[in-house]
């Protein structure tokens, strides 16, 4: 069975301590609606992503029944997803499944994250360690970070030796000394990259950052984890997208000059490396 992807709307990123999980869900959900010509009573069965609202607020187990029975979303199956990074897509590829099995029709999906809590620094900042499993937590981090031995930071450059630590930012840092050490990539190559990168935001008004920076801009800045300067990392996020996805059968419904066929989706979990892609 052909399913669609009739809307789509996300809201801007950024740090928004004012804003609720509620509020940023429903400016998505809205124009997500807008976007396919659909409306509440046209949505059959709903998933909703999130990862931190348990942990920071303790809103537990029923967050997506909370965030979208406040816009009005009653009578229908509700399911919650959290699966790290892969929450958003996981939703999809649940409700792509439910659509082809002949459950429903027209689905809604929603995933909406508040991760700046500036009252809460360290909860904020230790959030984070629960993306891997917590009871082999050191040993994780040296089997990954022995992955960038013999690429060590520039002795002559003590900025380093005093950088701000995270422990992803170390993991992402390790893979690239890893690449470095692979293949000749430099710390340049990887500002190159993010270089770039910042030059696309400003041609978005829904990013976090929409200043540009030049390569050398990006080397200065801020040290996190060589060969990563704080312009080459991931930001702290707040923010909500949402999209319509229906069947062929109902796509008549909405608005099919936005409608996009999914023309596939899959999941995965991580696999072991074998010992010798760390020697």
């Amino acid at each position: 069975m052909d399913v669609y992807i009739a809307g789509i709307a996300m809201t801007p990123l950024g740090k928004f301590p004012d804003r609720t999980v509620k509020d940023l869900t429903r400016e998505a959900v809205t124009g997500a609606l807008d976007d396919a010509g659909a409306s509440l009573p046209d949505i059959e069965a709903a998933w909703f992503a999130n990862t931190r609202q348990g942990i920071m607020e303790g809103q537990n187990t029923i967050r997506g029944q909370c965030a979208l029975r406040a816009l009005g979303l009653e009578g229908v199956p509700i399911a919650n997803v959290e699966n790290a990074c892969a929450s958003g897509s996981t939703a999809l590829w649940q409700a792509v499944a439910q659509i082809r099995a002949g459950a429903c029709e027209v689905a809604l999906i929603a995933g909406a994250e508040r991760m700046f809590f500036p009252e809460k620094r360290e909860e904020m900042f230790k959030a984070f360690v629960g993306g891997t499993d917590v009871t082999t937590l050191e040993a994780t981090h040296d089997r990954l970070t022995r992955m960038g031995e013999g690429m060590e930071p520039p002795a002559d450059d003590p900025r380093w030796q005093s950088a701000e630590r995270s422990f992803f930012m170390d993991i992402y840092a390790a893979m690239a000394r890893f690449h470095m050490k692979s293949f000749g990539t430099t710390q340049r190559h990887f500002a190159q990259a993010a270089a770039k990168n910042h030059r696309h935001s400003t041609m978005n008004p829904l990013s976090q950052y929409r200043a540009d920076m030049t390569v050398d801009e990006v080397l200065a800045d801020k040290p996190i984890s060589w060969p990563f300067t704080r312009a080459m990392c991931a930001p702290i996020s707040d923010g909500a997208a949402a999209a319509i996805v229906c069947a062929a059968s109902a796509l008549d419904r909405f608005d099919r000059a936005r409608a996009v066929k999914v023309r596939g989706v899959a999941l995965v979990s991580g696999t072991d490396r074998p010992p010798e892609a760390l020697d």
